[in-house]
């Protein structure tokens, strides 16, 4: 067998086929399982040039697991180390994902939506993240219930996709990167404002006023803003965050 084949994959790609096909057992860690067809039959053991360096072995090469790093001992001459990287390089790394990280939270939207059926209590919320790098957006829909005010906590209940997005990405929450949240509900809006402002009215019901505290609450910090769109207007965040609201009913 060649498995020596598969340690260049891993070390150069992070490919999971050396990891799977290791054994958890420590004395059977360096008898490796060969899939049909998937390794030639005999090949070099690594070396410096293998890993795209020719002539220079690399100073420590890192690993995943253990059961990995043993078995590029017995099988390689790489110097593999210990698992746990130098401070300076995992510094590195960390400032990498946050300059990721920073890249995707600039210019994020929200849109919700939601809707209710007639004579119920129970809310159908939907809500759209998009990312103004173009990713792919996320989607989500819950229920939630409100016995006073109708729709109007229930579009608050919408905007609550808010706690989604700071699971996603707590750093906004640092005041880093910018949050647009949409909805076609003045109602919301402006009692939103009211809560905020400390300029409660009578009319102001207490399902609409809890929904605003927890908004206001998980925003803290956060360089948020809110905007009305029309609704079924054609913009194409409501009209998605339109579609993802009716998952949110329970069934008839």
């Amino acid at each position: 067998m060649g498995p020596s084949h598969s340690f260049q994959t891993a070390i150069r790609w992070g490919s999971s086929r050396a990891k799977t096909s290791l054994s958890s057992d420590p004395a059977t860690a360096s008898r490796p399982t060969r899939p049909t067809g998937s390794w030639p039959r005999r090949s070099p053991r690594p070396s410096a040039g293998s890993l795209g360096a020719p002539g220079k072995m690399p100073a420590q090469v890192f690993t995943g697991d253990w059961a990995t790093a043993e078995l590029l001992r017995v099988k390689s001459d790489l110097p593999v180390t210990d698992l746990t990287a130098p401070p300076a390089a995992l510094a590195a790394a960390r400032e990498a994902v946050a300059e990721v990280e920073r890249g995707l939270v600039s210019g994020l939207v929200l849109a919700c939506d939601s809707s209710r059926g007639r004579g119920k209590s129970v809310n159908g919320c939907g809500y759209v993240l998009a990312y103004s790098n173009g990713a792919d957006p996320i989607l989500g829909a819950y229920t939630s219930v409100s016995t006073h005010d109708g729709i109007r906590a229930g579009e608050l209940a919408a905007i609550r996709g808010l706690q989604s997005t700071l699971g996603h990405h707590p750093v906004l929450k640092e005041g880093v990167g910018d949050l647009k949240v949409l909805t076609d509900s003045k109602a919301a809006l402006e009692v939103l404002d009211r809560v905020s402002t400390g300029t409660l009215q009578p009319f102001d019901d207490t399902d609409s006023v809890a929904e605003c505290k927890r908004i206001l609450g998980s925003a803290r910090g956060v360089n948020i803003s809110y905007e009305w769109v029309r609704g079924h207007n054609g913009h194409p965040l409501n009209e998605l965050a339109d579609r993802a609201r009716r998952a949110g009913l329970p069934e008839p």
